[in-house]
């Protein structure tokens, strides 16, 4: 889910751009220096818990069928995100809207390219994303766990619409991203607050993305 200047590009220059989101590991490496306690097992508690195996089985399967499903389920929210932005904005917003979304295109990908990109999905973007807006905000913020799942949303959206400065592609955008942060959260109180699932939802969300 990475936003940029759209502009045509390669699938090695999404994944060099998609190392910056180790960043997020700052937040997370600050907190676990302040509690004393070890990043790494920090990062090995918040991935996966010990939990049967059939337990875990199911969550991989209801994780891999959500992916394909928000397929369908991105598809509406835009039709509806479409029709509210013409019907209260009209014709000309929701064309400036959709003409100036940020994104990178790679034009007839090749094999290469999607083996690339989904490294990407699997190794930087998703697990990056989810270790911070689900394992940390979501977790760790001093408030309600409903309240702390609206927030890490909101905040969701916000940095995927940071390199977006056109106002209608923001109202057209949001409620896409806020709606996906929902759901990765949902996942992962679901699954029993183990990252490795949303992780496997998103990226592979990300790489069907790619491919369509």
């Amino acid at each position: 889910m990475l936003n940029a200047i759209q502009v045509q590009s390669s699938a090695l220059l999404i994944f060099c751009i998609s190392l910056l989101e180790f960043l997020f590991l700052i937040p997370v490496v600050i907190y676990t220096r302040k509690k004393k306690i070890s990043f790494v097992q920090y990062l090995k508690e918040s991935l996966i818990k010990q939990e049967p195996r059939k337990n875990q089985l199911i969550f991989m399967i209801i994780s891999i069928i959500l992916a394909f499903a928000m397929i369908f389920v991105g598809a509406s929210i835009i039709f509806l995100q479409s029709r509210l932005i013409s019907l209260f904005l009209g014709e000309s917003a929701l064309q400036e809207a959709s003409s100036n979304l940020n994104q990178f295109i790679v034009v007839k990908p090749t094999i290469l390219d999607i083996f690339i990109y989904g490294i990407a999905c699997f190794v930087t973007i998703a697990p990056n994303e989810e270790l911070f807006f689900r394992g940390f905000l979501v977790k760790k913020m001093p408030f309600s766990r409903s309240r702390n799942v609206l927030l890490s949303s909101i905040f969701f959206s916000v940095y995927h619409l940071l390199t977006t400065f056109d106002l209608y592609s923001i109202l057209y955008m949001f409620l896409y991203y806020f709606i996906w942060g929902i759901v990765f959260s949902l996942i992962y109180l679901g699954c029993k607050e183990q990252l490795l699932f949303p992780i496997i939802t998103h990226g592979l969300f990300d790489l069907l993305l790619f491919l369509l």
